[in-house]
């Protein structure tokens, strides 16, 4: 009887012993010693990019009302200048005894509308007359044709008309001082450069002439 309850004892410890074997099996590993952790996975998380696309800015103006934007446009100084030249003669005794230069004439001159500004102009000067003075008279008989070409400049500052005046033709001047007669014949086509700053009265002088410049 005893035996048999041994028996029996015995049993249920290896089949208690193989359940704990199988249960059990996570437990320590006999090749190292050491028990052995499952890593428990991790989710990595996902990056969504989404696109980002630059729109075209469109800028538009904005008018108030009705009004609407005048750009004005200032004409150069030389743009549509026109005037005249009035011519003078003075000879060398003349100026001694205190003699004004005598107006024998004017050269009506236009500029062109568009750069370069070219001048351009001609007369022909017809004269004959006498002045009386305290110690005498002056007398001035010419025919000639005058023809006028040059170009007017803009320039900060410095605006100026540049002319070419050929006077063709003859002069006589009698100049009579305290009964004596002198005589100054002249007979030619000479070209007299001349500058004029762009100011209406302003004047330039050449050799028994001087020029006299009127702005319309």
């Amino acid at each position: 009887m005893k035996s048999r309850s041994r028996r029996i004892i015995v049993l249920i410890f290896l089949a208690c012993y193989l359940m704990a074997m199988v249960v059990c099996g996570s437990g320590p590993n006999p090749a190292n010693g050491k028990a052995t952790e499952t890593p428990t996975p991790t989710s990595t998380p996902t990056r969504t990019f989404t696109p980002v696309f630059i729109q075209p800015v469109t800028i538009t103006p904005v008018v108030s009302g009705d009004s609407t934007a005048t750009i004005t446009i200032t004409p150069g100084p030389c743009k549509g200048v026109n005037g005249e030249l009035e011519v003078k003669v003075l000879v060398g005794p003349a100026a001694a005894v205190g003699m004004e230069p005598l107006a024998v004439g004017t050269i009506p001159f236009t500029v062109t509308s568009q750069a370069p500004y070219t001048l351009q102009g001609s007369s022909h000067l017809s004269y004959n007359a006498t002045q009386t003075y305290d110690w005498g008279t002056y007398t001035v008989t010419l025919e000639m044709d005058a023809d006028l070409t040059g170009e007017c400049v803009a320039t900060p500052g410095d605006d100026s008309l540049n002319m070419d005046v050929t006077l063709s033709g003859t002069q006589t001047v009698v100049v009579v001082v305290n009964g004596k007669t002198q005589t100054f014949p002249w007979q030619g086509s000479p070209t007299l450069h001349l500058t004029f700053p762009m100011q209406d009265g302003a004047t330039a002088q050449g050799e028994g002439w001087v020029f006299v410049l009127h702005l319309d």
